[in-house]
């Protein structure tokens, strides 16, 4: 870090009472990625006062503080914010991690086996599995591949 000294700013745009953002991270098991628990503190005096609100509500658990950088009003929750942020504290666990976040297997049935897909109608439908919810029905494949 360096520190510079320079004269008084006048600034563009300063807000005397901006609403901060807490991420809360837990990690439900090594290996896994971390969760967030987000929140937006409004009415808020000053960052002592964030800090104060997030010490009561980490209960041990990692965090992040920003600053919004714009007023954005309430929205209902599952409303994303979209007004940028400027770090105060903290850091994003999940930076720089690769970690599987799902899997894609395909998993027959074994009354599935020996049945492919196949556009054919005239082959005897069999019922569906969870493969081939977005392919369409499996049919017997009575001629062989």
């Amino acid at each position: 870090m360096r520190a510079i000294q320079t004269d008084h700013a006048e600034p563009r745009d300063s807000m005397d009472s901006p609403c901060y953002r807490v991420n809360f991270w837990v990690q439900p098991r090594p290996g896994y990625s971390w969760v967030l628990d987000a929140y937006v503190l409004v009415e808020v005096r000053d960052v002592s006062e964030a800090l104060g609100w997030v010490d009561e509500h980490a209960n041990g658990r990692t965090f992040e503080l920003f600053a919004e950088m714009d007023f954005e009003p309430e929205a209902p929750f599952g409303t994303s914010r979209k007004t940028g942020l400027v770090r105060l504290l903290g850091s994003n666990p999940n930076a720089g991690e690769s970690v599987e976040m799902g899997r894609f297997e395909k998993i027959l049935p074994p009354a599935v086996i020996g049945l492919r897909h196949s556009d054919r109608t005239d082959l005897m439908e069999a019922p569906p599995c969870l493969c081939c919810r977005v392919h369409g029905s499996l049919v017997l494949d009575i001629d062989g591949p």
